[in-house]
């Protein structure tokens, strides 16, 4: 900061300062210029009366330049229109009438109770200056005043003298009052610099509230740094102090937190429920708190989504009741839980890979086993059937082990598509035959195609593809013995690439919108989502096939469709032609029941589809080649 002239020597930083004191001053400043246009027609109206013209025409002007900015300012442009022209115009004012007594035939010495008061009303409406401009105003009309108007009866040096020190006495004044302005300025930034690195860095979040009596409501009127709330941010902030309860009890008395277990069950009240009696009528707080005392700080514990928060809120009062309120997630207790959480999820993948060699790998060797004995005793009898079974067994197993580590290995790592050339028919032909003979000897499973391409020929990731189809039929049969798959060819201009529909009827219905829900999170992330997984049945058919067909087709949904009839169907699109230079953003924290879609129309401009009209849905990356990755 200059040391004589106060600025600071970072331009944004003044700029800032001017701007905030400007923002300060608004009310006053529209007070000062409605009293100046009065004062202003008071005066032209007299100067009228008096015949003095030169006064007429000052104020006329100064009245026509004021009321220009005044316009300006309400079109929404800088306020400094507003500020200048009143500086400017109390200048030019105070030089008139330093200069009246040659300006005016008939001049009249001026009162000292004039002086006084155009004084007065001159430092009121300089507020808005800077110091430097300031001190040239005062120090201009002093010279002015003394050159044009000096005290006859008394010696020059005599009233230089004292009249300086005046002069001294009230630059100094300004002095002082603009250093303290801006020293505790400079101390605000450091609070909000020092404010906004704990926020970001503890994960506290701040609100600053008022109580609004007519609307009968809580009002945000800063979020975290931000000053200038917006409507969507004060309509979530009531949502989430509505949904959010807390634990009303005397904190300080306990000797640790309660669990998450514990003030889930205990809490009862929102948090806007308290708000309003903390600020509003804190003694009904008396029959929920074991000892009430009504301090302006309080400390809470709260609960919402089934995670646990600590809140702080401190009261004070203004022009109405506000509060400050601090809320952070109780980081340790989370962590504890989140890893808990993680722990019996991996126990459920081991159990679901002890169930996978149990049912399909164990199997497998037993069957080789009896084969090898069947064979020396028959040696001209080979049931080639039997050897399908197992091969069969053996590729189910290693498609549901890519299923895990596909499920927990999500964005983990990069994976490139292997785009090959192939017949589509004759791809589709080789894993039903496979899944069929999954069925041999246990199951009657017959299955039918229905061709309707163009070309059977498709350049796609072929190990991909085969996972989806295996997850799907496999989920199906479970419920059905009969499958059939139609292909049609798709027909959109607005798309570039070719893509196609593929078509599964089934007998019986398979989906729920209950067993959707219970479907595991897509790569979880809250405390919730790692709950609902832990707490369902390890399911990952379905959420690996979508996200197969968010990597292989122009959608992300699966459209499934139930009649009445007993037949079902489900349907999907894939690319007939895949990019190896596209791939898809990374996924998170979403819910298998936001991608298959009961008994909804397929189609690539439905509002959840498509990859070139709704990138949003199913985003992707166009790289020239994988070294920019």
């Amino acid at each position: 900061m200059n040391y004589l002239s106060l600025s600071f020597s970072d331009k944004q930083i003044e700029s800032r300062y001017q701007n905030r004191k400007k923002e300060l001053s608004q009310q006053l400043l529209k007070l000062q210029q409605g009293l100046v246009i009065l004062i202003l027609l008071y005066v032209m109206i007299s100067s009228a009366y008096k015949q003095s013209w030169i006064s007429l025409c000052i104020c006329g002007i100064g009245l026509i330049l004021l009321i220009i900015s005044v316009k300006l300012n309400i079109d929404g442009q800088e306020q400094c229109y507003l500020n200048n022209t009143i500086i400017i115009f109390m200048t030019i004012f105070n030089y008139y009438k330093s200069l009246q007594k040659i300006l005016s035939v008939t001049f009249q010495q001026i009162s000292y109770i004039d002086g006084y008061m155009l004084a007065l009303a001159t430092t009121s409406l300089l507020n808005q200056a800077t110091f430097m401009q300031k001190c040239f105003i005062h120090i201009s009309i002093y010279i002015l005043l003394q050159i044009f108007q000096p005290n006859l009866k008394e010696e020059i040096w005599e009233q230089m003298i004292i009249f300086l020190v005046y002069l001294t006495l009230h630059l100094i004044y300004l002095y002082k009052t603009e250093q303290i302005s801006r020293q505790e300025y400079m101390q605000l930034i450091k609070h909000q610099n020092a404010e906004k690195q704990l926020i970001n860095q503890s994960g506290i979040t701040l609100y600053i509230v008022s109580y609004k009596r007519e609307k009968n409501q809580m009002f945000l009127s800063k979020y975290n740094d931000q000053d200038n709330v917006t409507i969507k941010q004060q309509s979530q902030f009531i949502s989430q102090i509505r949904n959010m309860k807390v634990l009303i009890k005397d904190q300080e008395s306990q000797t640790h937190f309660k669990s998450q277990g514990e003030i889930y069950q205990d809490a009862k009240m929102s948090l806007e429920k308290f708000l309003f009696y903390f600020l509003i009528n804190p003694e009904k707080l008396k029959d929920y708190m074991n000892r009430f005392q009504i301090d302006s700080l309080i400390k809470l514990q709260g609960v919402q989504n089934q995670e646990n928060y600590n809140i702080s809120i401190f009261k004070y009062f203004g022009e109405v009741p506000s509060a400050i309120i601090l809320i952070s997630q109780n980081k340790k207790d989370v962590f504890i839980e989140e890893l808990k959480l993680r722990y019996k999820i991996f126990q459920q993948a081991l159990e679901t890979i002890n169930e996978i060699f149990q049912s399909q790998v164990k199997m497998s060797l037993i069957y080789f086993k009896g084969l090898d004995k069947y064979q020396k005793v028959k040696y001209n009898k080979i049931d080639l059937r039997m050897y399908k079974k197992v091969q069969s067994k053996i590729s189910k197993a290693y498609n549901d082990f890519q299923n895990i580590k596909d499920f927990f290995n999500l964005n983990s790592s990069f994976q490139r598509s292997i785009i090959q050339k192939f017949n589509f028919i004759q791809f589709l032909e080789e894993i039903l035959s496979e899944i069929k003979s999954y069925f041999y000897q246990s199951k009657k499973f017959n299955y039918s195609i229905i061709n309707k391409l163009r070309k059977d020929i498709v350049f796609q990731d072929q190990k991909q593809l085969k996972q989806l189809f295996l997850n799907l039929l496999y989920y199906l049969t479970e419920y059905s013995q009969e499958i059939e798959i139609i292909l049609e060819q798709a027909e959109v201009n607005s798309i570039k690439k070719q893509y196609f529909r593929i078509k599964i009827q089934f007998q019986g219905s398979s989906f729920s919108k209950d067993a959707i829900k219970g479907l595991p999170f897509i790569n979880p992330i809250t405390l919730s989502e790692l709950r609902h997984n832990a707490e369902q049945v390890y399911q990952l058919n379905l959420p690996m096939a979508i996200l197969i067909v968010r990597k292989l087709g122009p959608t992300n949904q699966i459209y499934i469709k139930q009649n009445t009839n007993g037949y079902s169907s489900i349907e999907f699109f894939i690319f007939r032609e895949l990019s190896e230079d596209f791939h898809l953003m990374p996924i998170q924290s979403q819910h298998p029941s936001n991608y298959l879609l009961l008994n909804a129309k397929s189609s690539i401009h439905s509002k959840h589809a498509a990859y070139f009209d709704l990138l949003s849905l199913s985003p992707r990356i166009q790289l020239d080649n994988f070294s920019e990755l």
